[in-house]
Formats: C-alpha cells, structure tokens, sequence
C-alpha cells in the first residue's frame, strides 16, 4: 500500500474538506461552553473549565458518528464503560474520560487523521483547563 492509500484509509467517513468544520466546531463548542458557564451559570473557575472541555468533547464525539450509526453506538457503550465522569470527592481529573472515549473511539473507527487535527484545540483546552487559576486551588 502506498502512503496516499494509507492516509485515505485513515481519514474514515470524512474528506479533507469536512476538517476545516470540525475544527471550528469544536473550537465554538468551547466558546459557548465557556460563554454559558461564565455569564449564564455563574460557575467559579474549575467550572467555567470544565463546561469548555465538555461541550468541545462532545462536538468532537458527534462530528466523529454523524455519518456513522455503529461508531454512535459504540461511543455509547465506551462511554458507559468507562464510569462516572466525576467522582463524588471531586478530586482527580475524571472529567476527562469522555475526551479519552472519543478520541480513542475516532482512532479505532479509522479517521485516526481527523481525530489528530482536531485534538490541537482539544489538547488546548485541557491544558487551560488544568491550570491552577490562583495559588489556593
């Protein structure tokens, strides 16, 4: 197989055309998620935070299965396995799982190349999102 061959297989469902979107999903998902939390729920920091990581997780997770019944129900079902996405103490960053469940799940779909474009403003995010926002947290 040649590396064009190998490329193709590994952009799945999508056309390198369909990157662009979700990118820019992804990255207003955070934004609204961010807008939301900050100004509509009035959540303190770590909240604020998460609700961006969530709502680019999710975009992430429905831009990888809107072409694809099976990979939505199997999403799902790794979702479901992989347990609550917060524990009870808070403490650890278990927020984190649905991320992980997605981006493996894109990878083991075969769109390994739109899950790698679209990690830079996921990877982002949680970077922002782990960051003490003062000395007492």
């Amino acid at each position: 197989m040649d590396i064009q061959g190998f490329m193709a297989d590994q952009m799945g469902l999508f056309t390198p055309y369909d990157v662009p979107g979700i990118v820019f999903g992804i990255v207003l998902a955070a934004l609204l998620g961010f807008v939301l939390a900050r100004w509509g729920a009035r959540l303190d920091t770590i909240g604020i935070r998460r609700s961006a990581v969530m709502s680019a997780s999710a975009a992430l997770g429905v831009a990888l299965v809107k072409a694809s019944v099976p990979l939505a129900i199997a999403l799902v079902a790794l979702v479901l396995l992989a347990g609550p996405f917060q524990r009870a103490d808070d403490r650890g960053p278990r927020w984190s799982n649905m991320a992980l469940v997605f981006i493996g799940g894109g990878c083991g779909a075969g769109a390994s190349l739109v899950v790698l474009v679209a990690m830079v403003p996921i990877l982002l995010l949680f970077r922002w999102a782990s960051t003490p926002s003062s000395p007492r947290e």
